[in-house]
């Protein structure tokens, strides 16, 4: 049987020896001289001329501008603020969707199953002995309050709304965090200042608003029992 020639010349091309680069079919027409400076020397010239250090300022700048209007994107911000001190519960019963399980398949909570997260904690002997404080970061009547009161210490996480969390953390010297939507919603939060603690011996939150008026705040040394 006789192989085609086109066979024979395409398993050349593509199989033949491993060691032919390169043919070399002669050189025709008019040839020039390459002017344009090597690429590399061109990057070599121009990092020579640089400052790091100036550059290394202007990047920490630019790092230090960015961290200081950081902002979560389901930030909230312009909550009104308190115009009278109340207090309320927030319920956080919910209704399971569907059924939970553990490791080896048991059902623990069946679909529909309604959980107060609290009172499974309360039974269990657990609690929790921080509270939040939501404030608007921007609103210096707030920040002032917030320094003079009894508040201002570590068992109190530090909530804004408007302004920017690493600025405002800066000026407190202690952690601050954004109020999200999600937060704000579940926890009904309406005004500012708003105290969210966990009532001893109950299943449920409280939420406090004080008003802080612009010369004279009220109720500065207010009475918790969380």
């Amino acid at each position: 049987m006789r192989i085609p020639f086109l066979f024979l010349f395409l398993s050349f091309v593509l199989f033949g020896s491993t060691t032919a680069q390169a043919l070399v079919v002669g050189r025709e027409g008019v040839t020039y001289s390459i002017k344009e400076q090597d690429f590399l020397n061109v990057i070599e010239a121009r990092a020579a001329n640089i400052n790091m250090a100036e550059l290394e300022k202007t990047i920490q700048e630019s790092l230090k501008e960015q961290t200081y209007s950081f902002r979560l994107q389901d930030g909230v911000q312009n909550i009104p603020p308190a115009t009278s001190g109340s207090q309320y519960r927030v319920d956080l019963t919910y209704t399971v969707p569907q059924d939970i399980k553990d490791l080896h398949g048991n059902i623990i909570y069946p679909e529909g199953h309604k959980v107060n997260p609290l009172k499974v904690m309360a039974d269990r002997g657990m609690n929790y002995p921080f509270m939040l404080l939501i404030l608007n970061g921007d609103r210096e009547a707030e920040i002032e309050w917030f320094l003079q009161s009894q508040f201002n210490n570590p068992r109190v996480k530090v909530l804004i709304t408007n302004g920017y969390p690493y600025k405002l953390a800066e000026q407190l010297k202690r952690p601050v965090y954004q109020l999200t939507k999600l937060i704000m919603t579940r926890f009904r939060i309406q005004a500012t200042p708003s105290l969210v603690f966990w009532p001893q011996k109950t299943d449920y939150l409280a939420v406090r608003t004080i008003a802080v008026h612009e010369t004279k705040p009220e109720n500065t040394h207010a009475e918790v029992q969380p």
